[in-house]
């Protein structure tokens, strides 16, 4: 049987980003295809900012796990950081980066690796401000003449 930890820390991964509203996440087990890494994470972000808030959410999230991170790549708070756990690497990348490179396609051969998706949390609807209620000016007693 396979050691599933590399694939527990990719969900893990997977599941932090999509907290912070991570894009089209996608898992792969690449344990069969190379011996260089065992998982990778794919996350689309909106923009450089988004790239760097998945960076850090995930990060934390995974430090409070016990795993350690080996290097990063990219430059922080550009368009794609690569961050290498050893057995599991994650790309975030601003979705038209990921769009033009096709970094999964090198890996179509691989298994994709499900997670469960984190419920969304419902927030009531904004209420409409109710109108002022327009409170009556005391008199003060003075007469207009």
């Amino acid at each position: 049987m396979k050691n599933t930890t590399s694939i527990n820390m990719a969900r893990s991964a997977a599941r932090l980003a999509e907290e912070k509203l991570g894009q089209n996440i996608v898992i792969m087990d690449v344990r069969d295809q190379t011996t260089v890494t065992e998982c990778f994470v794919f996350v689309g972000a909106a923009s450089h900012l988004h790239v760097k808030s998945l960076e850090d959410t995930i990060r934390m999230g995974l430090k409070n796990t016990g795993a350690k991170l080996l290097r990063t790549d990219g430059q922080r708070g550009h368009l794609w950081r690569v961050l290498d756990y050893g057995s599991v690497m994650i790309h975030i990348m601003d979705q038209k980066t990921r769009d033009f490179y096709g970094v999964e396609r090198l890996w179509d051969q691989s298994k994709k690796v499900s997670f469960a998706l984190v419920a969304k949390k419902s927030f009531p609807a904004a209420k409409k401000p109710s109108p002022k209620k327009r409170t009556p000016k005391k008199k003060t007693g003075r007469s207009k003449k």
